[in-house]
């Protein structure tokens, strides 16, 4: 199934994981990760969350990947709000939020225009013991810059 999680073989991790489903085969939460992470691969996001609500309803606990992987699909489709949902899910029910969860929640604000949202969580991530990567910098400059802020100067996002 990890196999075709990525590319055009999206479909087929999807369909081994409904059969794994409908056999007597019980997934872990290793088989929800790599079906959610097939539905981002193909622009699947409504899938995605499909499995995301599926795997509460199986009893299983969600993981870090399990959330990132969910918030990662809506992000690519301007599903902000759900992503915003998402992180804040994670802290309710005390699965740790990474790096990576950060910057998937700033890029999904940086394509709705959101910047200040996006600059809030910037700056909530040293208050959570995380420190911004690159890859964060990168998000939160695009997102001032798509948000028409480019020229303001952003003091808060150095260092």
């Amino acid at each position: 199934m990890k196999a075709c999680d990525r590319g055009s073989k999206w479909q087929q991790a999807i369909n081994l994981f409904e059969a794994m489903l409908t056999a007597t085969v019980e997934p872990d939460v290793f088989a929800w990760n790599v079906a959610i992470g097939a539905c981002k691969a193909g622009a699947q996001w409504q899938f995605a969350l499909s499995f995301f609500d599926a795997l509460h309803m199986a009893s299983m606990r969600p993981t870090t990947t399990t959330y990132n992987a969910t918030m990662s699909a809506c992000e690519r489709h301007g599903e902000w709000h759900v992503v915003l949902n998402l992180l804040a899910e994670m802290y309710r029910v005390e699965v740790r939020c990474d790096v990576a969860s950060y910057n998937v929640a700033i890029t999904a604000c940086r394509h709705v225009e959101q910047w200040q949202v996006a600059l809030e969580l910037f700056e909530l991530m040293p208050k959570v013991q995380l420190k911004h990567s690159s890859v964060t910098h990168n998000a939160i400059l695009s997102a001032y810059r798509k948000g028409g802020q480019f020229l303001r100067k952003c003091d808060r996002c150095s260092g």
